[in-house]
Protein backbone atom coordinates (compact mmCIF):
# COMPACT_ATOMS: atom_id res chain seq x y z
CA UNK A 1 0.00 0.00 0.00
CA UNK A 2 3.23 2.13 0.35
CA UNK A 3 3.45 2.68 -3.21
CA UNK A 4 0.35 2.61 -4.78
CA UNK A 5 -0.80 5.53 -6.71
CA UNK A 6 -3.99 7.80 -7.42
CA UNK A 7 -6.07 5.48 -9.80
CA UNK A 8 -5.38 2.70 -6.67
CA UNK A 9 -7.41 4.41 -4.22
CA UNK A 10 -10.02 6.26 -6.26
CA UNK A 11 -11.40 2.84 -7.22
CA UNK A 12 -11.55 2.07 -3.50
CA UNK A 13 -14.17 5.25 -2.95
CA UNK A 14 -16.36 4.15 0.35
CA UNK A 15 -14.42 1.51 0.73
CA UNK A 16 -13.07 -0.19 4.31
CA UNK A 17 -9.84 0.11 6.05
CA UNK A 18 -8.42 -1.11 9.11
CA UNK A 19 -6.03 0.14 11.31
CA UNK A 20 -3.98 -1.61 13.98
CA UNK A 21 -4.79 0.25 17.42
CA UNK A 22 -2.33 -1.09 19.57
CA UNK A 23 -3.36 0.13 22.69
CA UNK A 24 -6.62 -2.59 22.98
CA UNK A 25 -5.48 -4.95 20.13
CA UNK A 26 -8.18 -4.17 18.35
CA UNK A 27 -8.77 -3.05 14.58
CA UNK A 28 -10.61 0.07 13.60
CA UNK A 29 -12.41 0.70 10.31
CA UNK A 30 -12.31 3.49 8.34
CA UNK A 31 -14.13 4.10 5.45
CA UNK A 32 -12.28 6.10 2.49
CA UNK A 33 -14.67 8.98 1.82
CA UNK A 34 -12.76 11.66 -0.17
CA UNK A 35 -9.62 12.04 -2.55
CA UNK A 36 -8.62 15.20 -3.57
CA UNK A 37 -5.65 17.19 -4.64
CA UNK A 38 -4.33 15.14 -7.45
CA UNK A 39 -1.63 17.13 -9.23
CA UNK A 40 0.25 14.57 -12.15
CA UNK A 41 3.41 16.29 -12.15
CA UNK A 42 5.63 14.71 -14.64
CA UNK A 43 7.80 13.52 -12.11
CA UNK A 44 5.73 13.49 -8.82
CA UNK A 45 2.21 12.12 -8.18
CA UNK A 46 0.13 14.56 -5.19
CA UNK A 47 -2.95 13.70 -3.54
CA UNK A 48 -4.77 12.87 -0.03
CA UNK A 49 -7.21 10.65 1.58
CA UNK A 50 -9.54 11.81 3.55
CA UNK A 51 -10.85 8.63 6.12
CA UNK A 52 -13.67 8.22 8.39
CA UNK A 53 -14.04 6.76 11.27
CA UNK A 54 -15.83 6.23 15.15
CA UNK A 55 -15.71 9.14 17.69
CA UNK A 56 -13.84 6.83 19.53
CA UNK A 57 -11.03 6.25 19.89
CA UNK A 58 -9.78 9.46 18.37
CA UNK A 59 -6.49 8.18 16.90
CA UNK A 60 -3.77 10.61 17.50
CA UNK A 61 -0.87 11.63 14.09
CA UNK A 62 1.11 9.05 13.47
CA UNK A 63 2.19 6.37 11.44
CA UNK A 64 -0.77 3.17 11.36
CA UNK A 65 -0.54 -0.11 10.08
CA UNK A 66 -2.78 -0.60 7.32
CA UNK A 67 -4.96 -3.32 5.83
CA UNK A 68 -7.29 -3.40 2.78
CA UNK A 69 -9.33 -6.33 1.30
CA UNK A 70 -8.06 -5.26 -2.53
CA UNK A 71 -5.43 -3.07 -1.73
CA UNK A 72 -3.61 -5.43 1.33
CA UNK A 73 -1.53 -3.96 3.89
CA UNK A 74 0.99 -1.10 4.49
CA UNK A 75 2.39 1.48 6.74
CA UNK A 76 0.98 5.36 6.15
CA UNK A 77 0.98 8.32 8.37
CA UNK A 78 -2.57 9.58 9.03
CA UNK A 79 -3.70 13.10 11.09
CA UNK A 80 -6.66 13.37 12.35
CA UNK A 81 -8.39 16.79 10.65
CA UNK A 82 -11.69 17.16 12.53
CA UNK A 83 -14.36 15.91 15.04
CA UNK A 84 -17.68 15.94 13.88
CA UNK A 85 -20.89 14.38 15.43
CA UNK A 86 -20.83 11.13 13.61
CA UNK A 87 -17.31 10.68 14.15
CA UNK A 88 -13.87 11.91 13.54
CA UNK A 89 -12.03 12.83 10.05
CA UNK A 90 -8.13 11.71 9.37
CA UNK A 91 -6.38 12.48 6.23
CA UNK A 92 -3.36 10.43 4.33
CA UNK A 93 -1.30 12.85 1.67
CA UNK A 94 0.85 11.04 -0.82
CA UNK A 95 4.36 12.76 -2.44
CA UNK A 96 5.53 10.08 -4.70
CA UNK A 97 8.15 9.68 -6.96
CA UNK A 98 6.87 8.17 -9.80
CA UNK A 99 8.70 4.98 -11.56
CA UNK A 100 10.98 5.95 -14.32
CA UNK A 101 7.84 4.16 -16.72
CA UNK A 102 5.38 6.05 -15.33
CA UNK A 103 7.30 9.65 -16.08
CA UNK A 104 5.58 11.53 -19.12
Amino acid sequence: MDSFAYSDFAAQRNSAFYVSWEQDGSEIELRLTDISGHSDHPERELFSLELSGPPAPALPQRTYRFSHRTLGEGSLFMVPIARRETGMIYQVIFNRIKNLSEQQ
